[in-house]
């Protein structure tokens, strides 16, 4: 509600004859009659809440008093006006903040939604749905704020063929096909007393990487003793089978390579 104290006007004199007759009812006040409060109306201050006078007083003093008191009224009200200003301000400001975290928790819900799917949050935490059945392989373990394009959370889901990645050297990569056959020896086992982890080309990168190298997908077709035993990031070594050549074709391939060099010199 809005109030302020301020001088009276003639038309409040009915407001503060009213006001007085209640206190004389009551026997707090000396009678005063309407006309009295009408000629001495610059002497009535009076207390207004939303424009409705709810008491008044009436104040008879010599001029410098007088002014004292004026001046102590109209600073009340300047207050009184510059505590609703910053009244409305904290409003505007809290309204403002409102809609900004209502935005950025929109941003954020919608980013990790995009990135792992459906989830809710409860109790402080945010739980992550899936419709698939998956292993947690990696929880990031840290501090609570990281910096962006930090790895959170890895899942290997039990329907998805276990794959493994080849660097290859530009040399070799125009040799390589997809569907090709391979054999992995994983450092962690020794071939000779482990065997190899049979695969099959499934995806070639078309541009190389910083180091000029192609990446290959291979899909593991079969782990042979290995069952169960591999785990993510392991790493080893790749035997692809490039091509079959018969006696026949070693044979004629070293005439090829004579008959190459000898034209050349010539």
């Amino acid at each position: 509600a809005y109030h302020e104290v301020r001088f009276a006007t003639l038309a409040d004199a009915d407001a503060i004859y009213s006001l007085i007759r209640r206190a004389v009812e009551d026997e707090q006040l000396l009678e005063r009659p309407r006309s009295e409060i009408v000629a001495q109306i610059k002497d009535f201050l009076v207390l207004s809440i939303d424009g409705n006078v709810v008491g008044c007083v009436a104040v008879h003093f010599y001029e410098k008093e007088k002014n004292r008191l004026n001046a102590l009224s109209y600073n009340y009200k300047l207050n009184n006006i510059t505590a609703n200003t910053e009244l409305n301000k904290l409003t505007i400001d809290a309204k403002y903040d409102s809609i900004s975290l209502t935005n950025q928790f929109t941003l954020a819900k919608d980013k990790i939604e995009n990135t792992f799917g459906t989830f809710e949050i409860s109790g402080g935490s945010l739980i992550l749905h899936t419709n698939q059945n998956a292993v947690v392989a990696y929880v990031f373990d840290g501090e609570k704020e990281v910096t962006p394009g930090v790895t959170l959370l890895k899942l290997l889901y039990s329907n998805f063929p276990t794959y493994a990645y080849l660097t290859c050297p530009p040399s070799m990569i125009g040799k390589i096909k997809k569907n090709q056959q391979a054999a992995l020896k994983i450092a962690s086992f020794p071939f000779y007393e482990w065997g190899t982890v049979k695969a099959h080309i499934d995806n070639i990168s078309l541009m190389p990487d910083e180091k000029g190298n192609f990446s290959v997908k291979m899909i593991i077709d079969n782990t042979g003793k290995l069952n169960n035993l591999l785990q993510v990031g392991m790493n080893g070594n790749a035997i692809i089978l490039l091509e079959e050549k018969t006696f026949y074709d070693y044979f004629f391939r070293r005439v090829k390579k004579l008959y190459y060099k000898a034209t050349m010199a010539n």
